[in-house]
């Protein structure tokens, strides 16, 4: 359930202008920045949604990371 070089993130994915952290759930074999486990801040403009687990998600790209916490 995740693209190459993507990212995936758990949460709902309702109201996407949130100023929220995100937690990674999984990341893609060409993710330099960032580990699974990290809280992530990020442009929602490129992301795409998809279930986990019955959990809503999110795959994003990596330069759509903004802040890692």
């Amino acid at each position: 359930n995740n693209t190459e070089g993507g990212i995936s993130l758990t949460s709902e994915v309702k109201d996407q202008s949130q100023s929220k952290a995100w937690l990674v759930i999984a990341i893609g074999p060409e993710v330099v920045n960032g580990n699974k486990g990290d809280q992530v801040y990020l442009r929602w403009s490129d992301g795409i949604k998809i279930k986990v687990d019955k959990l809503e998600a999110a795959i994003v790209p990596e330069d759509a990371i903004k802040a890692i916490r």
